[in-house]
């Protein structure tokens, strides 16, 4: 049960359980009403709150990093070198990417991650890690658990810098999740300016990467 448990600090009281199901599938769309059956106007009652709604989450997004406060963490890498929020600093983006030992689609996409770490350091663009299922539910490190989260970079072959959750980390970044994978956009300071849900080929990747990019232009 261990592999399918991320446990939150007591602070943020949040315990997901998550299944290998639950990590692999995408959330299935929801079936489609039958045109036929439709009224012109109920077409546009659903236009119009369709529009709402993504008026709404663009606003969220654009307002999520003026409601964070400072960035401030200590936490521990799997070599367990002592790491805080200054691993962002000389970046002008960090793509954070939160993710499981027991999770298929988290480990598939890596490599992808591997490649856009390779191809945009020299656009001032790195990738980091955390490993959600590395430490217990008092934050202390698993070395079983250490161990499996290296073997398995080291047989994709991604070198970027893991990090194993702590206190802060999960009050910080973890605990809105609700699956895996989950990546974060950050700016230099820390601070969420994207949210990508799910895997995501390299393309896919890129994309987000790109749109950040450019409004710091």
């Amino acid at each position: 049960m261990k592999r399918k448990k991320i446990l939150l600090s007591a602070a943020v009281a949040i315990s997901l359980l998550l299944s290998f199901t639950a990590c692999s599938k995408q959330e299935d769309k929801s079936a489609m009403a039958n045109n036929d059956t439709k009224t012109e106007q109920q077409m546009e009652n659903k236009d119009s709150e369709m529009n709402k709604d993504s008026e709404m989450n663009k606003d969220s997004e654009m307002n999520k990093d003026s409601e964070m406060g400072e960035v401030k963490f200590t936490a521990k890498d799997l070599d367990g070198n002592e790491q805080s929020e200054q691993i962002f600093k000389n970046s002008k983006l960090t793509v954070l990417n939160i993710w499981g030992t027991f999770c298929k689609p988290c480990v598939e996409e890596m490599p992808e991650l591997g490649k856009l770490s390779d191809e945009y350091k020299d656009k001032g663009v790195q990738v980091v890690g955390i490993v959600a299922d590395t430490v217990d539910a008092d934050f202390n490190p698993m070395d079983d658990m250490i161990t499996t989260a290296k073997d398995i970079l080291k047989t994709i072959n991604v070198n970027y810098v893991n990090l194993l959750p702590s206190k802060e980390l999960a009050e910080i970044y973890l605990k809105d999740i609700q699956a895996f994978p989950k990546t974060l956009i950050l700016d230099s300071e820390g601070k969420i300016l994207r949210e990508i849900s799910g895997s995501r080929n390299l393309e896919g990747f890129q994309k987000e990467v790109d749109e950040e990019l450019a409004k710091l232009k």
